[in-house]
């Protein structure tokens, strides 16, 4: 197991992404093209989920660091 996860991080590091993103390049490749279009919209979906649970999370620490200040 530490192998493979050895070589997706030399992957990665050689064509300059992320180790998830080369796993998602290995998913795509393997389903073909009927696959491809669903697993693609899936990724996005879940891309733009974490960018909102980033924001939100951002947000609640601010929050949090005006309470501490508060009290």
């Amino acid at each position: 197991m530490k192998s493979i996860i050895k070589n997706l991080k030399r992957i990665a590091e050689g064509k300059g992404v992320s180790v998830p993103k080369v796993i998602v390049n290995i998913i795509v490749e393997n389903l073909g093209d009927e696959g491809q279009g669903v697993l693609a919209e899936r990724v996005k979906e879940l891309e733009a989920k974490y960018k909102q649970l980033f924001i939100e999370v951002g947000r609640m620490e601010r929050d949090l660091a005006l309470l501490r200040k508060r009290v």
